[in-house]
């Protein structure tokens, strides 16, 4: 993984903003600027400001956190969301053949962040039918 910021949307819909080893939380927008705060509030109180220009996202200020960085944690939200997006493309495939083929080459650190396994399965089975069997638009 790099260091470069990124967003990623969860299945709620709802954006996180992974950056050095730190996620956060989506809390106000302005513009183009989006505001920021660590997923480990309120322990952590640190904030991050960023503007997006296309599918460029820029750091602009970033306040200093009272916790060292979890690169694992970091991978491991990635690896949620990719087994959230195979459910919801591939709904044919059930949550363990997802968790098998995706878990097949994990490093134990970032296994140790994710949900155990019957939580993300329900997860998962949950995402893939959430966009199948809902019509995204009344007619």
């Amino acid at each position: 993984m790099s260091n470069l910021p990124v967003i990623i949307t969860s299945s709620r819909g709802g954006r996180k903003l992974a950056y050095n080893g730190y996620i956060y939380y989506r809390r106000d927008g302005k513009g183009h600027k989006e505001y920021w705060t660590c997923q480990k509030k309120p322990e952590c109180k640190a904030t991050a400001i960023t503007i997006r220009t296309g599918d460029t996202v820029t750091i602009l200020k970033e306040s200093d956190h009272w916790h060292a960085p979890n690169q694992e944690t970091v991978e491991a939200e990635f690896l949620v969301n990719r087994m959230k997006r195979v459910a919801t493309e591939h709904p044919e495939i059930t949550p363990s053949q997802i968790l098998r083929n995706e878990l097949r080459s994990v490093p134990s650190g970032v296994l140790s962040q994710i949900p155990e396994r019957e939580h993300l399965k329900i997860s998962i089975r949950r995402e893939g039918t959430r966009k199948t069997n809902y019509p995204t638009q009344l007619q």
